[in-house]
């Protein structure tokens, strides 16, 4: 569900984790203030953490600390994030980054 105003778009993440390419997709074509937000917040951090590593050019470290400051990934999540990664030819590593549930 997407919600549309003046100065921002609100994305619903209603999904699963197979929607990691429609919602960086609909990201990359709004062209304006996002808040992307699910039910318990896991998606939507993961989802935003991948999105400004590999659209916005973020450095890992500092949207690894952004998304812990709210929350930290599980062991099912951090596989998620990492496999994305994997895919897009990022790694997870950085100097600051300690993935606290990393797969083995």
């Amino acid at each position: 569900m997407t919600l549309v105003r003046k100065d921002f778009v609100a994305v619903a993440m209603l999904g699963c984790l197979l929607d990691w390419p429609a919602i960086a997709a609909s990201l990359e074509n709004l062209g304006m203030k996002t808040l992307v937000h699910c039910q318990v917040n896991f998606r939507a951090s993961a989802f935003s953490f991948l999105y400004r590593v590999l659209y916005l050019g973020v450095a890992s470290g500092e949207a690894k600390e952004d998304m812990n400051s709210v929350w930290v990934p599980d062991a099912t999540w951090t596989g998620f994030i990492f496999d994305v990664l994997e895919a897009n030819d990022a790694s997870p590593d950085c100097e600051t980054c300690l993935w606290e549930n990393a797969p083995p």
